[in-house]
């Protein structure tokens, strides 16, 4: 639902997001637990896919990328 403004949260993001090293969230990464993802802890994560659908969207002159799109690529790598 609202694909546009929000990713699913689930233990596979949190854990890709963790491989981040760079993102400015990392210290809130590792203090959520992947099995329980708090309603404070999800605004977080979504936050992170609204930010870099954002900065996707600029870099490549798009208007495609999702924080959905980016929730899919991180459960796929987070596996």
């Amino acid at each position: 639902m609202y694909p546009e403004r929000f990713g699913t949260v689930d233990q596979f993001v949190v854990k890709a997001l963790r491989k981040i090293e760079t993102l400015p969230e990392t210290p809130a990464l590792l203090r959520i637990k992947p099995d329980q993802i708090s309603g404070r802890d999800g605004v977080v994560l979504i936050d992170i896919m609204r930010r870099k659908s954002k900065e996707n969207n600029k870099i490549f002159g798009m208007d495609s990328w999702t924080p959905r799109k980016i929730d899919k690529v991180l459960w796929t790598y987070g596996r």
